[in-house]
């Protein structure tokens, strides 16, 4: 039987549950618990975004023009964080493992969606400076 969040032993300053709640409590897995509808849609969804990212990195590295310009690079880079992050949940959908007990999948998913806010904050300062001098850009 799980551990229980609520001290049985009487209420305490530092108890979650109140005393007299008799059933007890535990962490919910939200993964695991989750309907049959999440999951599916996950293991579909997830393979459209690596697919979307890997056609845009595909089409931003064949095209020459598009090569040279920053702001496209930097669309790339965004691009690759958000198909590595889209490989690792597709991967914890497809295992069926629980993410938030893996380590390194948890690792991983953090450092590509820290990677993602870098690159939009890359690519937000990129148009501000394209917007305001644009003569120089």
């Amino acid at each position: 039987m799980p551990t229980p969040f609520y001290n049985d032993s009487g209420p305490t300053p530092y108890s979650v549950f109140p005393y007299n709640d008799t059933t007890p409590q535990t962490c919910p897995s939200e993964f695991a618990d989750s309907p049959l509808s999440v999951r599916v849609l996950g293991l579909i969804v997830g393979p459209a975004i690596v697919l979307a990212n890997a056609l845009v990195i595909v089409v931003i590295c064949r095209n020459a023009t598009l090569r040279r310009k920053p702001t496209f690079i930097y669309m790339c880079s965004l691009a690759a964080a958000d198909a590595l992050t889209g490989i690792v949940v597709c991967v914890s959908f497809y295992r069926g493992a629980d993410w938030r007990k893996s380590v390194y999948e948890y690792s991983l998913i953090m450092t590509g969606l820290q990677a993602s806010i870098f690159s939009l904050v890359t690519i937000a300062v990129d148009r501000y400076v394209a917007t305001t001098r644009p003569f120089r850009y």
